[in-house]
């Protein structure tokens, strides 16, 4: 509840840039995300992780759900 308190003062925007930031560092406490909105850090590009789907027969794919 604390975390999304901080929506009203910063906005839902810089709230979940800073979420996104803190979970690339696995912080996920209050103070942790409230230290990343005072320094205006949420704002540092936060690399998106790819997740490679290896070959498998039991893998069906999206083609098979059409």
């Amino acid at each position: 509840m604390r975390i999304l308190s901080l929506a009203r003062k910063v906005g839902p925007a810089r709230l979940a840039a800073a979420c996104r930031l803190a979970e690339s560092y696995d912080r996920y406490s209050y103070t942790e995300i409230q230290d990343i909105l005072k320094t205006k850090s949420e704002f540092i590009e936060v690399p998106e992780e790819t997740g490679d789907i290896p070959e498998h027969e039991n893998i069906r794919g999206k083609n098979y759900y059409q």
